[in-house]
């Protein structure tokens, strides 16, 4: 009778926890359907048996597959903003043009030689050296320059400055792809080898150092190795038409799909806050296994820091002890203000990691909740909503504009589960729902007391800087 009465009690306080912490909703994914699974798992193994027969091991083959919508138009916005201590240019570009493209060309400096051009050059259109910003295409980490001396040349087109480049910058991307920027104004480069850099920071400016005759950008991408001869035409990759591609996230509105870690830079980060938060739950649930995360993540197509930053920020790494068995850390299927046992539940955390990537494929280009995306995009674009609180699909802030719910009322005084006016008063100051019509019944709510567009839309600006604090405070992006 005693042991009775002791899971009754459990599940109380395991139902308290979860009412108090807020737990969003995820499509249900079926843990069971195994079959379909691996019947998949099958057709691709044949496939690769089939292409080994014919071409031979395919390890001895490298190939680099590259998303062509992973890039940025490398050129800036006038207008910056400041994150976490990182300037980003990420807006509508200085309209700018191609001036010469990939391959072969005349010598520009008027030899009449016919010379490789490894990159294309985007001319000034009108701007002086120091004035148009130039930005990270990709999320990646500097290997160039590696100190202040080599970012000093004069934009004077001295030619064999910087080995021809004068001032630029190389950045090496998680698939091994390296971008660089040549011919960069003088003491304008704000970035050296070892620095971290998010896609739409600012990394210096325009400028004419080096083997150049105007003030222009010299732009290549080399894929496989850090050389001019595995270099590949960027209009393949970039195009100024579509200069911020949805797909890859970008800015401080990081990738549902890759990160610019490594394994073992993952590692270290994971370890180092478990070491300085002392989170017991983080270090046991997630630190412990920070190599399996990445390894499980990697192969689902998830960034490994979105696994670990979500699982933050719904459950705090932790599942009540009722609910642990369920490994479902991002609450998968939970609706709002239900109980764990509610949602998927998976035998391992490496099978909730699958389970979860499986979801996000929903909210990426070409997922089920494209559309529903972009016409959230368009309805909070059109009500001039704050830009942070909605994106397009493939992004962190687009998925989240469907996400992230605030409920339907501003429910007073609201709870953890249903939303309301105890997110509202948070958001805006504690006497915020004080000034607005509210209801007290949330079945039997007024006319005037419906949450606004833009209210949702803050919500889900709100709810990305936690996720957004939380990667800094793990990874440091």
């Amino acid at each position: 009778m005693l042991k009775k009465y002791l899971i009754y009690f459990m599940c109380f306080i395991a139902l308290f926890y979860l009412n108090f912490n807020f737990i969003s909703a995820y499509e249900y994914i079926d843990p069971n359907n195994e079959d379909s699974v691996m019947d998949k798992f099958n057709e691709i193994y044949d496939a690769k048996e089939q292409y080994e027969d014919l071409v031979g091991d395919y390890e001895e083959t490298e190939i680099i597959n590259v998303s062509n919508s992973a890039y940025w138009w490398p050129v800036g916005s006038e207008e910056t903003t400041e994150k976490n201590g990182k300037l980003f240019a990420i807006g509508t570009p200085i309209s700018v043009n191609v001036t010469s493209g990939f391959g072969g060309r005349l010598d520009p400096f008027g030899t009449n030689a016919n010379v490789n051009h490894f990159g294309i050059d985007i001319g000034n259109a009108g701007h002086g050296a120091g004035e148009v910003n130039i930005i990270a295409a990709r999320s990646g980490e500097v290997i160039y320059p590696l100190d202040s001396s080599q970012t000093s040349y004069n934009d004077n087109g001295t030619r064999t400055d910087g080995g021809g480049f004068g001032n630029h910058v190389k950045i090496k991307h998680s698939d091994g792809s390296i971008t660089l920027y040549a011919h960069m104004a003088k003491d304008s480069i704000t970035v050296k080898a070892g620095d971290v850099v998010e896609q739409g920071q600012v990394i210096g400016k325009m400028g004419h150092s080096g083997d150049s005759t105007a003030v222009h950008l010299h732009f290549e991408i080399r894929l496989g190795a850090d050389s001019s001869k595995s270099s590949v035409n960027p209009l393949d990759y970039v195009d100024p038409s579509n200069p911020r591609p949805t797909s890859s996230g970008g800015g401080s509105d990081f990738s549902l799909v890759s990160t610019i870690l490594s394994k073992e830079e993952f590692v270290a980060k994971m370890n180092d806050y478990c070491t300085r938060s002392g989170k017991k739950g983080f270090c046991n649930n997630f630190a412990k296994n920070a190599e399996e995360i990445y390894d499980v993540s990697i192969d689902s197509g998830v960034n490994p820091e979105l696994v670990v930053v979500t699982a933050g920020a719904e459950q705090n790494w932790t599942l009540s002890s009722a609910c642990s068995y369920t490994n479902n850390y991002w609450g998968i299927g939970i609706g709002n203000g239900k109980g764990c046992n509610s949602g998927g539940k998976y035998k391992s955390l490496a099978e909730g990691i699958v389970a979860y990537s499986q979801v996000l494929s929903d909210y990426n280009v070409g997922g089920k909740r494209e559309q529903t995306i972009t016409n959230r995009y368009n309805e909070r674009e059109s009500a001039g909503c704050n830009a942070s609180g909605h994106g397009l699909p493939g992004t962190l802030s687009g998925m989240q504009s469907l996400y992230s719910w605030i409920g339907n009322y501003r429910f007073n005084p609201g709870n953890y589960g249903l939303g309301g006016c105890v997110y509202l008063n948070i958001m805006y100051g504690d006497n915020y729902c004080s000034t607005k019509p509210t209801c007290t019944d949330y079945n039997n709510c007024p006319a005037g007391s419906e949450t606004t567009v833009c209210e949702q839309n803050d919500y889900t600006a709100w709810q990305i800087d936690k996720k957004l604090q939380i990667r800094y405070d793990i990874f440091g992006l």
